[in-house]
């Protein structure tokens, strides 16, 4: 017994022993794997990383290649649109330079009329020299005159000069005669005395022929003023030949652009009949496809009675043989779908509000105000043009606080407007398309229809379903998705939103292989064998809103959500002032019809030159910033962005409006993809999305509360707007 225990011992120290071995061993064999991992080269450690960068590197490589390929386009894009912008600048050329035309015209006409008044006042000269020849010509006949008595009077005093030297000569001679020589001598005195008053008048004469030679040497200048005078006249009279000839080449010219114009003119003409007789064209096709689709419409409820009367024979058969059916037919399944929901009740569909796009929103105004609902007409205005751009942005989505009026503005928007409105209270539960379209019930043998499949079967203006009259098909209905975020908008409205993206454009809207893609499948199956699938095309007529409250109860929206959405963000009021409703307000009795709401949707590219550049300016900064944020955004939010501005309702056609529609962009689009952006490495990019807002924009209130939600976001670390009052 004892050596039995002996060699058990013995067994178990050398089993430990072997345990310890086999441990030092795969230690050791560690150590050294480590030391050769060590020893190995770089590019060997390093292989599965240089996989990574190949792999890395192709992908910028196909990330290359794309951003060529829209660079490509992009260029494409900006060659016709500077092709466009020559041709209009040519067209301004053009009228400048008829207008600069008709400024020529003026100034020669104006010429003309000063060449006129000086040719007068150039008579009036030369009257005026005619005169002053003549006075000359006297002056120098007067001057011949005094000159002629001058020289008498100098012949007299010579010879009485002479005279009295022969007197002085004969005085000594006639010493005797004192009585002759006293006589004489008075005679000689009463001569120099006339010699004396001689010398007087000559003195006179001199001063009077100084003044006839000042009066010449005026005469000399006025006949250089006249000759300057005839040298102005002639290079005035050699002007207005050339005018005349630069008037008549400019004549030709006018004359030759009236002829393009009156060309371009009856080219406009033409375009306008040929479009007048498109349209018409396209109402007769238009006329016949509604009558083709009456027809099939007609022929389908026709198929649809014969299938009953059918189903019903075949259960009289059934109930005389002694059997019964166990389950409904199709059509009596999908009956539940023909129920005429009541929210299409109101407005009354007889009588149709024909108006104008500022009246419908004047009186959309003066009804929320008595009903004590306090909106700004900016909020108005953007919510009505977000919901006329569904066919860019399908949703739009209030958001914000409880209790600042989020349900009650799209309720009385379509109560005043007279548009059908449906409100559907989303479920925290819902996680299907089912939960909105209904599903069959295979416990009950029957399908459960909810009001939104109903409401959308009558809707469809092409009774895609085959169980619709059509009644419906030009009004309009609103559905507002409440609290549509109480469950993940993603598992129930994701697929609808695809749906409702697919839908064609207006103009194509008419084919029926084009709408295929949009339609919403109706599951209303009732037993194996019979499988039947309906279907219900969501019309342009039916607009779609949600409301989402802020709290710790909610869910975020997907980007998906988003890019496809206007969130419009409802802040806590500043102050709360008291509004008193009145006693009774009558609602829109007369459904708005879809045709006028379709006119007064505009397409992007109506928009003036300066409007789309200055949109196109402030997109391209956004998309750099968003860029530096790592928020990019593609073609879908540039082309609703456009839409957005294109159809905001201007008053006055100010420039200042467009930037209140760049700004509501701005706000529903942009601030809502940067939610949860980290502050501090993006702090100068989020402050140039601030300046830009505040200078480009001139939405100081806005810039100044996006600055302060950046300050705010410095103790969070994240980015989060929360909405601005506007007042």
């Amino acid at each position: 017994m004892t050596a039995v225990f002996s060699d058990t011992g013995s067994l178990l120290v050398l089993t430990f022993m072997l345990l310890l071995a086999l441990i030092a061993g795969h230690w050791i064999h560690a150590l050294s794997y480590e030391r050769r991992s060590a020893n190995l080269p770089l590019a060997t450690k390093d292989h599965s990383l240089g996989l990574r960068v190949a792999e890395k590197r192709a992908e910028v490589t196909a990330l290359e290649e794309k951003r060529s390929k829209l660079d490509q386009e992009i260029s494409d894009r900006d060659r016709l649109i500077a092709e466009t912008a020559s041709q209009k600048e040519l067209l301004d050329r053009l009228r400048l330079e008829y207008d600069q035309l008709r400024e020529a015209k003026e100034e020669i006409e104006k010429t003309r009329l000063e060449a006129a008044e000086m040719a007068a006042e150039y008579a009036k000269v030369s009257q005026a020299l005619e005169a002053a020849r003549e006075e000359m010509a006297a002056i120098e006949r007067a001057k011949t005159a005094h000159e002629l008595e001058k020289l008498d009077y100098q012949r007299r005093i010579e010879e009485y000069t002479d005279k009295l030297g022969e007197l002085k000569d004969e005085g000594g001679q006639i010493e005797a005669g004192l009585v002759e020589l006293r006589s004489e001598r008075d005679w000689l005195l009463g001569l120099r005395n006339e010699v004396t008053a001689l010398e007087a008048k000559k003195a006179i004469l001199a001063d009077e022929l100084a003044d006839l030679e000042k009066r010449l040497q005026a005469l000399d200048e006025m006949q250089t003023q006249h000759a300057e005078l005839t040298a102005s006249i002639r290079m005035l009279s050699q002007q207005i030949s050339e005018k005349e000839d630069d008037r008549q080449r400019l004549a030709a010219r006018a004359d030759a652009i009236s002829t393009q114009v009156a060309e371009a003119e009856r080219q406009l003409s033409r375009l306008a009949d040929d479009k007048q007789r498109h349209d018409q064209l396209r109402q007769e096709v238009d006329r016949m496809e509604e009558e083709l689709q009456k027809g099939l419409s007609h022929k389908s409820r026709l198929e649809a009675q014969i299938a009953v009367l059918e189903q019903e024979a075949s259960k009289l058969t059934d109930s005389v043989g002694g059997t019964s059916s166990s389950a409904e037919t199709s059509e009596e399944i999908a009956r539940d779908l023909l129920v005429v929901p009541e929210s299409l009740k109101t407005p009354p569909t007889t009588g149709m509000a024909y108006r104008t796009e500022d009246e419908a929103l004047y009186n959309v105004a003066s009804y929320l105000d008595k009903r004590g609902l306090k909106f700004s007409d900016r909020i108005l205005r953007a919510f009505h043009t977000s919901l006329k751009i569904n066919d860019h942005a399908q949703m739009t989505v209030l958001a914000g606080v409880s209790g600042t009026g989020k349900s009650q503005l799209p309720r009385r928007y379509a109560e005043a407007m007279g548009i059908h409105f449906l409100q559907i209270a989303v479920e925290p539960r819902w996680d299907s398309p089912q939960d909105l379209l209904g599903f069959y019930n295979y416990i009950e043998k029957k399908y459960r229809a909810t009001d939104f499949a109903r409401a959308l079967v009558h809707m469809d203006p092409y009774n895609t379903s085959g169980l619709s009259d059509r009644a419906f098909e030009d009004q309009m209905l609103l559905i507002l998705l409440d609290e549509m975020n109480l469950a993940r908008v993603e598992y129930y409205f994701s697929e609808f939103l695809s749906r409702l993206e697919a839908r064609p454009q207006i103009k194509e809207v008419g084919e029926a292989l084009k709408r295929r893609d949009a339609q919403l499948p109706i599951d209303i199956r009732a037993t194996n064998a019979l499988k039947t699938t309906l279907s219900v095309f969501p019309g342009h007529n039916v607009l779609f809103a949600g409301t989402m409250n802020d709290d710790e109860s909610t869910q975020s929206l997907s980007d998906k959500v988003l890019d496809r959405s206007n969130v419009m963000q409802f802040s806590a009021p500043v102050k709360f002032e008291q509004l008193k409703p009145q006693d009774r307000v009558d609602q829109a009795d007369k459904a708005l019809p879809f045709k006028q709401w379709r006119s007064w949707i505009k397409p992007s590219n109506s928009m003036g030159d300066s409007d789309r550049a200055r949109t196109e300016h402030a997109l391209q900064n956004l998309a750099d910033i968003m860029k530096s944020c790592g928020r990019p955004f593609g073609f879908r939010l540039h082309e609703a962005v456009m839409a957005y501005v294109a159809n905001y309702p201007r008053k006055n056609n100010l420039v200042e409006e467009i930037s209140a529609a760049i700004s509501d962009q701005i706000e529903f689009r942009i601030l809502p993809k940067l939610r949860g952006v980290e502050v501090e490495p993006h702090d100068s990019d989020l402050r140039r999305l601030a300046e830009l807002v505040r200078q480009d924009l001139g939405d100081q209130a806005f810039g100044d509360e996006i600055e302060a939600t950046i300050d705010r976001g410095t103790n969070t670390g994240l980015f989060s707007w929360r909405g601005i009052q506007r007042l």
